[in-house]
């Protein structure tokens, strides 16, 4: 249940750097790039030209520190740490803030209790779960910290798909 314009964008990078995999009724579909097929210089700016906008240059030094640190290994290394030192650790990249750390730790790394706090997640945890939540303006690092850890403790191990669960009702009933 991605956004359309990060789907959307996951495609181009795909398309931009990925290997062509196969054509289907006239449609060719590419594998998600290597992570070295990103770091190349001139990366920043056709991802720029594709419409990424900030988040090329994002990706591109994203990328360059990934290589440094170990490449795959280190990444399939994040998947063996406990999530909040792999959290950490893909907060060291640029441009990873703690949300989408979360979404790297639960949909790619396996780590099932990480919790991406969004709108619609903020907007569930104040209606259902947290009532004073209602009187904080944005969803600060105090109250992304707090609905995590409040999600972890009522869902335990599985928190990050109760919470995808959460968030798919809120928004079909929000009309979102």
């Amino acid at each position: 249940m991605q956004p359309p314009k990060i789907s959307s964008m996951v495609e181009k990078l795909c398309t931009l750097y990925g290997t062509r995999i196969a054509t289907v009724d006239n449609i060719t579909y590419f594998d998600f790039p290597h992570v070295s097929a990103l770091t190349d210089p001139s990366v920043e700016q056709s991802l720029r030209e594709a419409g990424f906008g900030y988040r090329a240059k994002f990706i591109h030094k994203s990328a360059c520190q990934i290589i440094k640190e170990g490449g795959v290994t280190w990444l399939q290394k994040l998947q063996t740490l406990p999530y909040e030192e792999a959290k950490t650790e893909l907060m060291k990249l640029p441009g990873i803030g703690a949300k989408v750390a979360d979404c790297i730790c639960l949909m790619s790394l396996g780590h099932l209790d990480a919790i991406p706090v969004d709108t619609h997640i903020y907007q569930v945890a104040a209606q259902r779960y947290l009532p004073h939540l209602k009187n904080y303006k944005s969803v600060t690092n105090k109250v992304y910290n707090e609905i995590g850890e409040y999600f972890r403790d009522l869902y335990e191990k599985y928190a990050g798909w109760a919470h995808t669960v959460c968030k798919y009702m809120y928004m079909i009933k929000s009309g979102d």
